[in-house]
């Protein structure tokens, strides 16, 4: 069997991949490509042959891969630029990229080349989408919505400062220096294989600062963008940290803004739920959001009940939990109809934008709540990330239960006998 992985990390290899950022696809130019191949060779990242190097993989064990500088960032589409979340799904999308030339498996779920899916005919809407209960259910929640938030700053900074006390780690970068001694004869095999050298050991030695002096960061501006806060509240937090967590900018400052970032939106989302306030706008989502974009090269789910016949869910196919939930869901007498709904659906949080899974609409002779919204992602590893997607949940929870006067339930579930405890079922 042929082994069809890319072999090289050359600027071939990046030009025309397709990565999601922020639930938009952006398929990478030659300019974006020259970008990530300079990154790769000023940081050692590549060998003389394009190949991902030592550094480069332990780097990736240790969580220790230095950023993009803000280069590649400058050139997201103008509705991303500025946004944090977005510059971070960015970095991790093109890793991923860069791993998959020795790890092919990272590529799981990814869309990862500009050839399109196998799918030729596409994924329209079916007839389904036309039904009347799934059109009063789209006319429910298809609009869009604002925010207020008012919380008290003093109480935020004093909590942020305590938490990136306690969970800033930092660790410096790491990297390995290769001694050895060359043999006084060698053939010209040993000198291409590199075996030209005996006695080889390794030392592997910790970089007690990884900031250039060409590399400019605006420390106060990022994490301020990431976190949506003024720089007058962000420089407050970062002037009561003590010398033990400032220091540990210098050993990573790409991975200091990103776990700064997380600990103050974490601080932060505690108090979102509390006081945010929606506001509905006008303006509302049309349907062809169902069916812009590529389709991923990945197996459907094949739906009788769905608005259109293929739906792909999260995850590692038909062992992730969505797609049992479809499953469930195509066998449930009392479901009608129902919809994955796609990332570019989304209901504004302070801390970021957040994306529901599921819009079902059920038979209303069989269960109490007609319409309802379904949550169904599992949790992230990072503490801090885990309390923001919690906390977004509940911000969608206050949109659709508490604001909306218009029926639909939302909840988070983790499979459809959760969801059937909470749409009351009938008799």
């Amino acid at each position: 069997m042929s082994d069809s992985r890319p072999k090289i990390a050359d600027i071939g290899y990046f030009e025309g991949k397709t990565i999601t950022v922020c639930g938009q696809q952006i398929e990478l130019d030659i300019k974006q490509a020259k970008i990530i191949y300079k990154y790769l060779v000023t940081n050692d990242y590549i060998d003389d042959d394009d190949q991902p190097t030592q550094a480069y993989k332990e780097a990736v064990e240790l969580g220790n891969i230095q950023g993009f500088a803000g280069n590649l960032e400058d050139t997201l589409p103008d509705d991303l630029k500025g946004n944090m979340e977005a510059r971070t799904e960015m970095f991790e999308q093109v890793q991923k990229l860069i791993q998959a030339v020795y790890n092919p498996s990272v590529l799981s779920g990814m869309v990862d080349n500009a050839q399109g899916p196998k799918w030729e005919e596409g994924n329209p809407l079916n007839k389904n989408f036309e039904k009347d209960v799934f059109q009063e259910l789209w006319k429910k929640i298809n609009h869009k919505y604002t925010y207020t938030c008012h919380f008290n700053s003093d109480e935020l900074i004093k909590n942020a400062v305590e938490a990136i006390k306690s969970d800033l780690k930092v660790v410096p970068m790491r990297y390995t220096l290769e001694i050895g001694k060359q043999k006084d004869k060698m053939d010209e095999t040993e000198v291409r294989s590199g075996t030209a050298f005996g006695g080889s050991k390794t030392e592997t030695k910790s970089l007690s600062k990884a900031v250039s002096s060409t590399v400019k960061y605006d420390l106060v501006g990022d994490i301020a963008k990431g976190c949506k806060l003024t720089r007058k509240t962000v420089a407050t937090i970062l002037s009561q940290l003590t010398i033990k967590e400032k220091e540990q900018f210098g050993f990573n400052p790409e991975k200091f803004i990103r776990d700064v970032i997380n600990i103050i939106n974490a601080q932060k989302s505690t108090k979102i739920v509390e006081h945010i306030e929606y506001h509905e706008l006008e303006d509302t989502y049309d349907s062809s959001i169902f069916t812009a974009g590529k389709l991923p090269d990945k197996e459907p789910f094949i739906s009788e009940k769905a608005i259109q016949n293929l739906i792909f869910t999260d995850g590692s196919g038909k062992e992730s939990i969505e797609w049992k939930f479809a499953t469930d869901l195509e066998a449930a007498t009392e479901v009608v109809v129902y919809a994955k709904l796609p990332r570019s659906f989304q209901i504004p949080t302070p801390v970021g934008n957040y994306a529901p899974d599921w819009a079902i609409a059920f038979n209303k002779d069989k269960v109490q709540h007609v319409f309802f919204i379904a949550e169904t992602k599992g949790s992230l590893e990072d503490m801090q990330l885990r309390k923001i997607e919690h906390n977004k949940i509940e911000c969608a929870k206050k949109l659709f239960n508490v604001v909306s006067t218009s029926g639909v339930k939302y909840d988070h579930v983790d499979s459809y006998e959760s969801l059937k405890n909470i749409i009351g079922l009938k008799g």
